[in-house]
């Protein structure tokens, strides 16, 4: 693959390095006090960073590897360090998570689904590490379902069904699959993870003795206490990501709720500038980590 400079995607001239040194070239360098020179060369670094995420829509591995080393680092540096730390804490999570999955499964043996914005943190790293990885956008389905709104959500379910297959998610695709496919969700008491597993059978046919629908938080916590001494901290991670809404800042998937469960090809054009930086983070430290693996079956993958 040839390796080119992302600068050249966006109108200027040159290595990003350069692009930012024409732009500032201007500035009366022996006026301005050291501080305030900086503060203006990191902020242009910062606008081209910007320029050239926001022409793609989304952050993969291919992007990663068509960057120079100087490109790198000038998004390293564009990141804001909570993006950073979001990436670490999740790479920590997700491949603890990832080790016991492939223990109780086998590498390659399933496919880690994650429902709505929670578990889609942990799903790049699972995406970025090779495992084969879905994104069902969806949210608001903690209220007890009466049958009157499960008869209107019945009428709206057909373009989501259609959405799952061209996720690879079909009833034909998932019962002639060898794979287990691992559903996963944050739940507070599970009546939300209860009623989606409740709408995807019976208005999606999605079920067989290869479907599970598990609560992501419950399962790390059964993953501390199988690491011991590997993995600390699972009641931070919860609660700093899936108890409040900070991982949709990173995740990339919107929040589509359920009685909008027919608008979801708007949720398939949903991008993200931070979701972005964050995916470019997670691909970086796997990659420095040694687990960075493509997968083609994630090419569709929102």
């Amino acid at each position: 693959m040839i390796r080119t400079n992302f600068i050249n995607r966006i109108p200027v001239i040159g290595s990003l390095s350069k692009s930012i040194k024409q732009t500032i070239d201007f500035m009366p360098k022996g006026e301005l006090p050291r501080d305030v020179f900086e503060s203006n060369f990191n902020y242009t670094k910062r606008q081209c960073v910007n320029e050239y995420l926001n022409g793609i829509h989304k952050f993969t591995i291919d992007d990663y590897f068509s960057l120079t080393e100087e490109d790198k680092s000038a998004i390293k540096t564009a990141c804001y360090i909570d993006t950073i730390a979001a990436a670490e804490d999740n790479v920590l999570m997700g491949s603890c998570l990832k080790s016991i999955l492939d223990l109780t499964y086998g590498e390659g043996n399933y496919v880690y689904v994650s429902i709505g914005t929670s578990a889609a943190g942990i799903g790049r790293v699972m995406e970025f590490s090779g495992v084969e990885t879905k994104y069902l956008p969806v949210s608001d389905l903690r209220e007890t379902l009466t049958d009157k709104h499960e008869a209107k959500l019945g009428k709206k379910f057909a373009a989501y069904s259609d959405f799952l297959e061209t996720q690879g998610l079909s009833p034909e695709t998932i019962q002639k699959s060898p794979k287990q496919y691992l559903f996963f969700d944050y739940t507070a008491e599970g009546t939300s993870l209860n009623n989606f597993e409740h709408l995807l059978n019976k208005f999606c046919s999605i079920k067989g003795d290869n479907v599970h629908f598990y609560s992501l938080n419950e399962t790390l916590e059964k993953v501390e206490q199988g690491l011991t001494g590997k993995i600390k901290g699972t009641a931070a991670y919860v609660n700093k990501y899936l108890n409040k809404p900070s991982i949709a800042f990173y995740s990339g998937i919107p929040h589509l709720n359920i009685d909008k469960i027919n608008k979801v090809k708007k949720a398939e054009k949903f991008e993200s500038l931070e979701a972005k930086k964050y995916n470019f983070c997670v691909i970086d430290l796997l990659y420095k980590k040694g687990m960075l693996q493509k997968n083609s079956k994630n090419n569709k993958a929102l």
